[in-house]
């Protein structure tokens, strides 16, 4: 009898470890399925011009754009004895076609308040043996002529035009000009709404590592100032800082214009007058935050009508946006206190704890939810209710990049599939749901004490504190 029984148990203990593995197994599939979903931020576009949506309106401006655009043929490799250097003619051609310099290592250095020497834009680039790239920009509008100059007076240097196929446009992404040691990358800069668009291209040297044209950027419009070295002329962004702080998150996502026509179809049409009324407002608070050089990103609904309607929620009624809590400035808040156009009307939690401002008056809100990292990998994301704390724990934002909405340049996170699948679940975001309220896990994060809940809320009105209101507030759920 005990032997039988103790065979049960072994045959017993070995079923449940062998369902407990084939669980662990299955889970773990899922995890990794999740992970490939979440790990590719770009759309699945279709790229045959019958399928192109029509709401992807700047294929239809590049379209037109090139339609007028000259071609003209760039000169081959010329050899003949000249008595000018071949860089320093090429340098020249750049600055008299308004081509200025992007590349991040070499604006970097100049910005270096170590450096003593403020002339070391061309040390040690243009009097080396060893081979080396840098990069520079054009605007489209003066790629013919830049070409055409080019074309008439490029010696000594191999010239090649760097091509694209996007969609089924070819566009031209760098004209890339090798002078002995010596590569130049000049990016063209395309007009995309209020900012410009760079493409991505193959170009490269194996020696060299590959940095502007690695990946399609955006960069809201700037200001150029000259700078003279050695008798040699370069133009510059004027604010190389903020150039420098764009560069950062300057990797450029498209928003997901198939998913946002079939919606189209389904009647969850955009409004063209409340998207121009919260246009406004987005566009007001990026100027003010960029003042700032903080980082920001479009978060909760507001990033889900930018991918899946290429636009605003058609039901939504306020705007979200989140930034880094550990980073938060105080100098922001004051800013806000007594805008006209979004001026502060409640904060919630504390400066270091669960902070959240909301912005604007009723007809529409703008919410900044600071964002707080709990481990290495993930934040935590404060949703405030009276006196509780709720919330979502998201995997960590990596990196931010730049992305369209109704012709300006916001900040996104890079992945926002993954973003989505945290806060509304794997199959929770495609579709649109009117009566949506809050995320499927939010959890409880805590509850204000006595004390702090004495300064967890505080109300506001034309930047006065409303010190009454907030009291009977925190008098009714103390």
């Amino acid at each position: 009898m005990f032997n039988l029984a103790k065979k049960k148990v072994l045959i017993i203990s070995f079923l449940f470890l062998f369902t407990l593995f084939s669980i662990n197994k299955n889970l773990e599939k899922k995890s990794i399925e999740a992970n490939q979903r979440s790990s590719n931020c770009e759309p699945s576009f279709k790229t045959e011009k019958s399928l192109i949506s029509e709401r992807f309106e700047f294929y239809y401006y590049l379209k037109s754009l090139l339609s007028k655009f000259n071609e003209i043929s760039l000169p081959k490799n010329v050899s003949k004895p000249i008595k000018i250097d071949p860089i320093k003619l090429i340098l020249d051609i750049l600055y008299r076609n308004s081509a200025f310099l992007t590349d991040p290592d070499i604006l970097t250095e100049r910005l270096d308040s170590r450096l003593d020497d403020k002339n070391i834009i061309l040390k040690g680039y243009f009097n080396s043996e060893k081979e080396k790239m840098i990069y520079f920009g054009i605007r489209f509008e003066f790629l013919n002529d830049f070409i055409q100059d080019i074309s008439k007076n490029a010696v000594n240097c191999f010239v090649s035009k760097i091509e694209r196929n996007f969609y089924d446009l070819k566009i031209v992404s760098s004209i890339a000009i090798r002078c002995d040691h010596l590569v130049f990358q000049i990016s063209i800069f395309y007009p995309r709404g209020n900012f410009y668009w760079i493409s991505k291209d193959n170009f490269g040297l194996n020696s060299i590592k590959k940095d502007f044209n690695k990946k399609d950027r955006a960069f809201n419009r700037f200001e150029l100032n000259g700078h003279e070295e050695n008798n040699i002329f370069l133009s510059l962004p004027a604010d190389i800082k903020k150039f420098l702080f764009e560069y950062a998150h300057s990797e450029f996502v498209e928003c997901n214009y198939e998913m946002a026509s079939n919606l189209e179809k389904d009647k969850f049409n955009q409004d063209k007058r409340k998207n121009m009324f919260f246009t406004t407002k987005m566009i007001h608070f990026k100027n003010i935050i960029d003042s700032f050089q903080k980082d920001y990103w479009l978060a909760a609904g507001t990033l889900l009508g930018w991918y899946r309607h290429c636009g605003i929620i058609p039901f939504t009624t306020d705007i979200d946006v989140g930034m880094d809590g550990d980073k938060y400035d105080p100098l922001i808040e004051s800013k806000f206190t007594n805008d006209k156009i979004l001026p502060l009307s409640v904060k919630f939690g504390l400066d270091n704890d669960s902070l959240g401002l909301r912005l604007g008056n009723k007809v529409v809100t703008l919410g900044i939810s600071f964002n707080y990292e709990i481990n290495t990998t993930h934040l935590f994301f404060p949703y405030h209710s009276q006196r509780e704390v709720k919330g979502v724990i998201l995997r960590k934002i990596e990196s931010l990049c730049s992305a369209e909405l109704f012709d300006e340049k916001y900040t996104i996170p890079c992945n926002p599939i993954k973003y989505f699948e945290d806060v509304y679940g794997i199959n929770g975001w495609q579709y649109p749901q009117e009566k949506f309220k809050t995320s499927p896990f939010l959890i409880h994060w805590k509850k204000w004490s006595i004390s702090e809940w004495q300064n967890a809320i505080k109300f506001f009105h034309n930047g006065i504190y409303l010190k009454e209101e907030t009291e009977r507030f925190i008098k009714s759920y103390s």
